[in-house]
């Protein structure tokens, strides 16, 4: 799984996938997981962790308030 700690949809897509490997499990199916993390620089400006920083501004910076706005809503649906 290829993720980067501003991807909000990274976040979502680890979500979904855990929540789809307790599906299986739960249904007793006879399959094996294992996720392996992989780094993905999505914005390569992030010094490397920072002692605090807010991740809606820096959307905001990046992408414009409106249009983070509308980023919100489709992480919310």
């Amino acid at each position: 799984m290829y993720s980067d700690q501003i991807c909000p949809f990274c976040w979502i897509g680890f979500k979904r996938i855990t929540k789809a490997i307790e599906q299986a499990k739960n249904e007793d199916l006879p399959l094996d997981f294992s996720i392996k993390f992989a780094p993905f620089q999505l914005d390569p400006t992030i010094p490397d962790w920072p002692e605090s920083y807010n991740k809606l501004e820096r959307y905001e910076k990046k992408f414009g308030k409106d249009r983070v706005a509308d980023m919100i809503e489709a992480m919310k649906e």
